[in-house]
């Protein structure tokens, strides 16, 4: 989906939302005087605050508030990509994964996953694929996950980040995209990237690499993201979403500054 087209289409309404409603406003002080002009824009004003209470809203729907999702086989998704999946998961495997168990998820938008974890490494591999209503399924994806104490988070993978994810982002959740990265190259990168965050913020491994672990830590992603946006304001946060399609942060990692790479990377930031 191109986020950049929808952002920049929001704001070409929201300028010419406002520029009839400065139209109006000097057409009835021009005919009426200042008075009515300034009740006129009284009553707009409630308006645009209603007007942005219920945008916000809209958006709080897009963020479920649990992670829903049931065991699943792969024979219930037909436009599953099966080579694909059988190809990433023996890659996975080949650099010691273990394969823990298939889903299924329902909000944002129905989708398929495959979960993975590293008993040495103690980390957790996702094989996943999207099937958005009335739509045509997303491209396979696939990352690398690593949970530290008090909420901390890094993942590295191959799905994009967008301004959407970004306007509810946790600054918690730090992260590394690689466009083309085979899963070994995933891995590695990721493995680097753990040892640096864990040496410049000082963070404790978690070493639970359980469905159990991971189901109540997405749980708790969930409610964060909401609690994170429902903060916020709404126009503040459309408007980073913005900057950040216009100008996308290409890796995450704490206290050092978001930079770009030749190795086209790109902050996971969810």
């Amino acid at each position: 989906m191109n986020y950049l087209k929808t952002f920049m289409n929001f704001w070409k309404k929201i300028i010419i939302r406002y520029l009839l409603v400065i139209v109006l406003i000097l057409i009835a002080c021009r005919f009426w005087g200042w008075v009515p002009a300034v009740f006129l824009l009284v009553i707009e004003g409630f308006f645009e605050i209603k007007w942005w209470h219920d945008l916000k809203v809209k958006l709080m729907k897009s963020l479920p508030g649990e992670f829903s999702c049931l065991p699943s086989h792969v024979e219930e998704y037909e436009a599953l990509n099966l080579n694909l999946l059988t190809e990433y998961t023996d890659a996975f495997k080949t650099l010691g994964f273990q394969h823990i168990v298939d889903f299924k998820l329902d909000q944002p938008s129905p989708g398929w996953g495959r979960l993975l974890s590293h008993p040495e490494y103690y980390c957790f591999a996702e094989i996943f694929q999207v099937f958005p209503v009335n739509k045509d399924p997303t491209p396979m994806r696939y990352g690398v996950q690593s949970y530290f104490e008090d909420g901390w988070f890094l993942g590295t993978g191959t799905s994009k980040p967008n301004g959407m994810s970004y306007m509810w982002r946790n600054p918690k959740h730090l992260g590394t995209y690689s466009a083309e990265g085979e899963p070994a190259e995933v891995f590695s990168i990721h493995v680097e990237r753990r040892q640096e965050v864990q040496a410049r913020l000082g963070l404790q491994l978690s070493t639970d690499v359980s469905w159990e672990f991971y189901f109540t830590k997405q749980t708790e992603n969930a409610l964060k993201r909401r609690e994170i946006f429902e903060r916020k304001n709404v126009l503040v946060a459309l408007i980073e979403g913005t900057l950040f399609e216009l100008n996308p942060v290409t890796e995450w990692l704490g206290d050092r500054s978001p930079q770009k790479t030749s190795r086209n990377k790109s902050s996971s930031l969810n």
